[in-house]
């Protein structure tokens, strides 16, 4: 999987996405990607947890008819986040 990396994303309030009717997502501060990015990803993860849920994936900033949004597929696996676990990968993926 070339140009994936591991992402931290929370779900927010926001308009429904699409077909799935899941809240949108988007990256947390501090990994060199700018926090208004749309997240594609499984909508049942982001429809099935609290918003406000952190979860890390494994996805890549991509483009598609002008706007660029990160992108990972909804058959990836990801894992739901602590505050404190999401913090700590930040940090230390920040470092690398």
């Amino acid at each position: 999987m070339s140009n994936y990396r591991k992402i931290v994303i929370e779900t927010y309030s926001g308009a429904r996405e699409g077909s799935t009717g899941a809240p949108p997502a988007r990256p947390l501060p501090g990994q060199g990607l700018d926090t208004n990015l749309k997240v594609e990803c499984s909508g049942s993860m982001r429809r099935n947890h609290p918003i406000g849920t952190k979860f890390l994936i494994e996805a890549k900033l991509t483009e598609a008819y002008g706007t660029s949004f990160l992108y990972s597929s909804y058959r990836w696996s990801w894992k739901i986040l602590t505050n404190a676990e999401a913090a700590k990968h930040i940090l230390s993926s920040s470092h690398t």
